[in-house]
């Protein structure tokens, strides 16, 4: 409820991050649990998924919501789904740096 108040009044200030998600991420259902809670959560921004023809994939994102929501979108994303296997995620907050996405999408 706090994240959908937030998205009409604004009552809390939106932040960057870039994070990287290594682990056996390279199935569908990981993506679309990203893509899906993102909605959710009202978290925008877009996801690419790096050296998917590799041993290594990761997937690489740069999103934008409030401290609370990223918090909370980015547990969704630890949990993962059934066949996935997170081994680490990075995060690095981009403060004072937003690009305004008007959505979430995946563009790789």
């Amino acid at each position: 409820m706090l994240s959908m108040l937030n998205v009409l009044f604004h009552i809390l200030p939106v932040v960057r991050c870039h994070v990287i998600i290594r682990g056996r991420v390279f199935d569908g259902s990981y993506h679309l649990l990203a893509e899906k809670s993102a909605r959710q959560h009202h978290v925008t921004g877009v996801m690419n998924v790096r050296d998917a023809f590799t041993s290594a994939p990761y997937i690489e994102m740069d999103i934008e919501g409030t401290e609370p929501v990223l918090d909370d979108y980015l547990t969704d994303l630890r949990k993962g789904t059934r066949d996935s296997s997170i081994s680490h995620i990075s995060v690095q907050m981009l403060n004072n740096d937003r690009k305004h996405y008007g959505e979430f999408r995946r563009v790789s």
